[in-house]
């Protein structure tokens, strides 16, 4: 299983449009899903590195509780992927997102606890407070946070 983490460094956080509204997000979404799955055509999905997987948006990060830290996390069927590659995708990536310093790792997992574990980090909150952002709070109610392609 693999997994990425697609981060927007600070500058690029609370522009209007961007990240920083529902919008934005759905946008940088669709984005992602269209460089890691390919794009529509005739019903199908052209392109892409990955047959299948999904994606989840944090909104803030562990380390500062309260920081608006959009970042997406995607798994993805895959498992050791080669330098070249991964080259290649975090390039496709910043290209699609207009991002030239975009922020992406990617790990895999080999085992089903450590598999279980990722699953369990990527569906848990990270908005737990309000007050954190209240504008983002009512930007993201009612936003579609997990999306999934391919056939399950």
């Amino acid at each position: 299983m693999g997994f990425f983490v697609i981060e927007f460094p600070d500058r690029y956080r609370k522009i209007p449009g961007w990240t920083y509204s529902k919008t934005g997000l759905r946008k940088a979404g669709d984005r992602i899903v269209s460089v890691l799955a390919g794009k529509r055509a005739n019903g199908h999905r052209v392109g892409g590195y990955f047959s299948r997987g999904f994606m989840r948006w944090h909104w803030f990060g562990d380390m500062m509780a309260g920081k608006y830290n959009p970042h997406n996390n995607a798994i993805v069927e895959a498992g050791f992927l080669p330098p070249e590659k991964i080259e290649s995708i975090k390039s496709d990536l910043a290209t699609a997102l207009l991002c030239p310093d975009l922020i992406v790792h990617y790990s895999y997992r080999q085992t089903g606890p450590e598999m279980i574990h990722t699953l369990k980090y990527i569906t848990r909150s990270t908005f737990r407070e309000e007050s954190w952002d209240g504008y983002m709070a009512k930007q993201i109610h009612g936003f579609r946070n997990i999306r999934s392609w391919g056939k399950w």
